[in-house]
C-alpha cells in the first residue's frame, strides 16, 4: 500500500497496511452501509434514553438558573453573568432556543437532547478519522466507528449531559467538533487552510461555553505543536513549517472568538480563588470521579474504583500501543483536563475539581476505548468486549433512570391557597429561589401575590453565591431586616425542615414536607411574627422537626 502523502507522515503515522486479514475482501460497499446502520441506530437509541421522562415538571437548581438567566434582557444577561462563573455562549444558544420553543421543561431540555445527539455521529466520525489514519482495514473502521457511537449514546455520563438544561452537551459537541476538524486540517496539511480556521472556531466557541474548555484548548495547541516538533526534529523543516502556519491559523481563530470575553474570564476566576463552594480536592475524591470516568457505575466499594482507576490507565496505555498521530490526540484530550484539573486543585490550594466538568474529557476516553476494542485482532474478542462495554452502560443507564418527583406541585398548590397579599416569602438558598420561580411561571399555577425573596446582602453571599447572579437586587432580603419586618405571617421553602435561619420572635406555626422523604422532600414552614417579646415561642405540639 503506498506510503501516506500528508504532512508529518513519519510522526504518529505507524505502518499503514490493512489490518485484521479476513477483512480485507469485504466489500467497502457493504462494510459503509453496515458501519452506517450501526451509527444509525446507536443514534436513536441515544435520542430514546435522553428523551426518557424529559418532561418532568420539576427542574433542578442548575436547570433553573439556565432558564432564569435566558429570561433577562440580553444586556442584562451578560452583565450578570460577569457575576457568575460560566461564559456566556450557551444561555445565549438557550435564549433563541426558547424564544422558538418556549419555556417547558421538555423545551430548555430538548436543546441538550439535540446537541447530545449529535455529538454520537460527530464521535463516530473522529473514531473512523483516528482507525482509518492508523491504516485500519475496512473491518477496523467499521468496528471503530459503530462501537464509538454506540458507547457514547448509551454512556451515563453521556446521557446525563444530553437530557439536563445545562451547557456540557453543548461542549462536549464543540470538543468533539474541534477535535474532528483538527485531525482533518493535519492531513491535509497546508492544502486547506479552511480546515485549521474551522478547528479553531469550534474550539474558540467551546472556551465560550465552559471554563474547562481551556484544558481542551492546551491539548490541541499542545498536539499541533508535538507535530511540527517532530517534523523539524527529522529535518522536515518545510513539513514543520506547513503544520505551525496551520496551528497559527488555529489560535488566531481560536482567540477572536475568545478574547471580548477574557476580561470577564479573568474577573470570574479571581473570585474563584476568592471562594467558591467546590470542596477541597482529596484521594478519594479522585479515585471515585476516575472510577466513574472509567466505568460509568457508582457504589464499586474503595477497592472496586481502585480497580476501575487501574483499568482506565491501562485503556489509556492501549490507546497508544500503536502510536498514531489519531491516538496521540486522543490520549492528549483525555489527559490534560484530568492533570490540569488536578493539579490546579492541589498546587493552586482552591479546588476546581468536580467530576461533571470532566464531561468533555469522557468523550475522547469513550472514543479512544472504541478505536482500541476495535483494533483487537480477534473477532471474538472484539465481539465481546463490545458486548460487555454495552452491557454494563445499558445497566447502569436503567438504574439510573429519572423519576417522575413533582413535589412542587402538591406544595404550590397549597401554598397558592394559603397565602396572602403582604405576606413573605423565604427561599432557603438562591437555587431554591430559582427552582420555585420557574415552577409557578412555566406549569400554569396561579398568579402569586408574593414574589420569593432569598436572606443575603449580596449575590455571592454563602450558600446563594452560586446562583445569585440571577437573583435580582428586590429578591435580596438582608438578615437585620427580617428582625424589622412589620408583617404578620412569613413563609419559607427549602429541602430541610428549617429553611431559614429565622428571628426569635417568628414562630413557626405549620410545617410540612412534600415528596419522598428518602429524595430530598421539600418542607413548607409557615412563620407567625409575634411581638409581644424578644423570644421565640415554643412551637406548637405536633410540628414535626
Amino acid at each position: 500500500m503506498a506510503a501516506p502523502s500528508w504532512p508529518c507522515q513519519a510522526f504518529f503515522s505507524g505502518p499503514r497496511k490493512m489490518s485484521h486479514g479476513s477483512d480485507c475482501h469485504v466489500q467497502p460497499r457493504l462494510v459503509r452501509r453496515a458501519e452506517t446502520a450501526w451509527v444509525c441506530a446507536a443514534v436513536l437509541a441515544g435520542v430514546a434514553l435522553r428523551a426518557v421522562r424529559i418532561d418532568m415538571p420539576e427542574v433542578n437548581d442548575d436547570e433553573a438558573f439556565s432558564w432564569r438567566m435566558a429570561e433577562f434582557p440580553w444586556g442584562e444577561m451578560l452583565r450578570r453573568l460577569v457575576s457568575d462563573v460560566h461564559p456566556p455562549l450557551y444561555y445565549m444558544v438557550l435564549k433563541g432556543w426558547i424564544t422558538l420553543f418556549g419555556p417547558s421543561p421538555a423545551s430548555i431540555r430538548g436543546l441538550s437532547m439535540v446537541l447530545g445527539s449529535l455529538t454520537i455521529f460527530v464521535a463516530s466520525r473522529l473514531a473512523v478519522r483516528v482507525t482509518r489514519d492508523a491504516g485500519g482495514g475496512q473491518g477496523e473502521v467499521q468496528w471503530a466507528g459503530a462501537l464509538a457511537a454506540m458507547l457514547v449514546a448509551l454512556s451515563p455520563a453521556q446521557i446525563t449531559a444530553g437530557r439536563t438544561a445545562r451547557m456540557y452537551a453543548m461542549g462536549v459537541l464543540l470538543a468533539a467538533s474541534s477535535s474532528l476538524a483538527l485531525l482533518g486540517a493535519t492531513r491535509a496539511g497546508g492544502r486547506a487552510s479552511w480546515r485549521w480556521a474551522v478547528a479553531g472556531g469550534f474550539a474558540g466557541a467551546f472556551l465560550l461555553t465552559h471554563p474547562y474548555a481551556t484544558f481542551t484548548a492546551v491539548a490541541l495547541v499542545a498536539f499541533v505543536g508535538s507535530l511540527a516538533v517532530a517534523a523539524a526534529a527529522r529535518g522536515d523543516y518545510r513539513d514543520a513549517m506547513t503544520v505551525a502556519r496551520g496551528g497559527l491559523i488555529t489560535i488566531a481563530v481560536m482567540l477572536t472568538f475568545y478574547i471580548p470575553w477574557l476580561p470577564a474570564q479573568l474577573a470570574q476566576v479571581r473570585a474563584i480563588w476568592a471562594g467558591y463552594w467546590i470542596p477541597d480536592i482529596t484521594r478519594t475524591q479522585v479515585v471515585a470521579e476516575a472510577s466513574y470516568f472509567i466505568s460509568g457505575m457508582r457504589g464499586l466499594g474503595e477497592q472496586g474504583e481502585i480497580c476501575a482507576a487501574a483499568l482506565g490507565l491501562a485503556i489509556l496505555a492501549a490507546i497508544l500501543v500503536r502510536f498514531t498521530r489519531g491516538r496521540w490526540l486522543l490520549f492528549l484530550l483525555v489527559t490534560v483536563p484530568w492533570v490540569g484539573a488536578v493539579g490546579v486543585s492541589a498546587l493552586g490550594r482552591r479546588s476546581i475539581f468536580l467530576g461533571r466538568y470532566l464531561t468533555f474529557a469522557h468523550l475522547f476516553y469513550l472514543v479512544g476505548l472504541g478505536v482500541a476494542a476495535a483494533s483487537l485482532r480477534s473477532r471474538t474478542a472484539r465481539t465481546l468486549l463490545a458486548v460487555a462495554l454495552v452491557l454494563t452502560f445499558a445497566y447502569e443507564d436503567v438504574q439510573s433512570l429519572p423519576t417522575r418527583q413533582a413535589a412542587l406541585r402538591p406544595l404550590v398548590r397549597d401554598f397558592a391557597a394559603e397565602c396572602r397579599p403582604g405576606q413573605l416569602l423565604l427561599a432557603s438558598t438562591a437555587g431554591t429561589c430559582l427552582q420555585f420561580q420557574y415552577y409557578t411561571a412555566t406549569a400554569g399555577s396561579p398568579e402569586f401575590p408574593l414574589e420569593p425573596k432569598v436572606v443575603g446582602t449580596q449575590a455571592r453571599d454563602g450558600n446563594n453565591r452560586v446562583h445569585g447572579s440571577a437573583i435580582t437586587e428586590a429578591q435580596w432580603v438582608a438578615s437585620e431586616d427580617l428582625a424589622e419586618w412589620k408583617g404578620e405571617v412569613a413563609w419559607a421553602v427549602g429541602h430541610t425542615p428549617t429553611p431559614i435561619e429565622y428571628p426569635a420572635h417568628w414562630r413557626v406555626d405549620h410545617r410540612q414536607a412534600f415528596g419522598n422523604r428518602e429524595e430530598r422532600p421539600w418542607y413548607l414552614v409557615r412563620y407567625q411574627v409575634e411581638r409581644t417579646n424578644g423570644r421565640s415561642a415554643p412551637e406548637p405540639a405536633g410540628v414535626p422537626k
